[in-house]
């Protein structure tokens, strides 16, 4: 029997409406913005010692270089909510 839908309906972003989908994304230049600030932690905490600095200071990088590479950005949300930004 064939599917009647072209799309998988578990997918939440095809289904997601547009205004909610618009609150998760980052734009190219805040994208940019967060890659380069992650490279500049990284940097300090390579200058510092990787031996000598605590672990929790590993994950805002690593929260940049995810919402970086995908513009998946989790603390985009509540300003946007706040703000109400298209």
């Amino acid at each position: 029997m064939p599917s009647t839908y072209s799309q998988p309906n578990w997918l939440w972003r095809m289904n997601m409406p547009i205004k909610l989908k618009s609150l998760f994304t980052a734009s190219a230049s805040m994208r940019l913005f967060m890659f380069n600030a992650s490279l500049i932690i990284l940097v300090g905490i390579w200058l510092t010692g990787f031996n000598v600095v605590h672990w929790s200071l590993y994950l805002v990088p690593i929260f940049f270089i995810f919402a970086a590479t995908t513009g998946l950005c989790l603390g985009l949300v509540i300003p946007r909510i706040i703000f109400e930004r298209d």
